[in-house]
């Protein structure tokens, strides 16, 4: 099995790479598309009505958005922290191994 532990390494890394860049790319493009003065303003989509809990939130449309006024968080700065949080946990499994190694399924994905 040490055959497949370069390409795997490689692919993985290659992936923790991909989504570095996506996450910094998306991070750059916020102000411009989900920005309180952007073309789809994020605090439009997610209104919230005092009548649903934050579980009926969740059910009707899941995004880890719905936690930013409980944080007392913009619905900007929400966005902006979850790229931010993306980014550095790629740039995390980047560069650290273990990160990149802990998917479920082991032995048993080599036969896929």
């Amino acid at each position: 099995m040490d055959y497949i532990a370069l390409p795997r390494r490689l692919f993985l890394w290659s992936m923790a790479v991909i989504y570095m860049c996506a996450f910094v790319s998306l991070y750059m493009q916020i102000p411009g598309l989900y920005g309180n003065d952007g073309l789809l303003p994020a605090r439009k989509q997610l209104r919230t009505t005092s009548d649903r809990t934050l579980w009926e939130h969740f059910q009707a449309s899941p995004t880890l958005l719905w936690l930013s006024p409980k944080l007392g968080l913009g619905t900007h700065t929400s966005v902006e922290l979850l790229c931010l949080l993306g980014a550095a946990l790629s740039l995390a499994a980047t560069l650290l191994e273990p990160l990149r190694d802990g998917l479920v399924g082991q032995v048993f994905l080599y036969f896929q």
